[in-house]
């Protein structure tokens, strides 16, 4: 989709990183097939016929990220539309403003020093 300048809202596929589907961001609708897949894991076809862009998709990404902001930390929807981060810039991109699902912080992990408890080395960066 790059090559062609089309743009498809991404979080897990990167240069460092091999795509593999898990975010669920990216995923499109094919004429012809059911379901929505990831397009970053879906090969391309000749005289395939994806759509990028529909309301369905787009209300699918939003509650993808409706999702992932409930266990944000509190305080994205501040920065949100900024382009703070690549997350910041997805949930702009999907139209998020507001949580279903509530931004409380009561699935929030307390950091010490950037170090999730329990997990020795790994950093979370929000």
């Amino acid at each position: 989709s790059m090559e062609a300048g089309v743009e498809i809202p991404k979080l897990c596929a990167t240069d460092m990183l091999d795509s593999f589907g898990s975010c669920r961001v990216c995923l499109v609708e094919i004429d012809g097939r059911g379901g929505t897949p990831a397009s970053c894991t879906t090969p391309v076809g000749e005289g395939m016929v994806v759509h990028t862009q529909t309301d369905r998709l787009t209300a699918i990404r939003r509650g993808v990220m409706e999702l992932y902001v409930s266990d944000h930390p509190t305080g994205w929807n501040e920065k949100a539309g900024t382009g703070a981060s690549e997350f910041d810039k997805v949930a702009n991109t999907v139209g998020l403003t507001e949580n279903r699902y509530g931004i409380e912080g009561r699935n929030h992990v307390k950091q010490e020093n950037g170090v999730a408890p329990g997990h020795g080395s790994l950093a979370v960066d929000y």
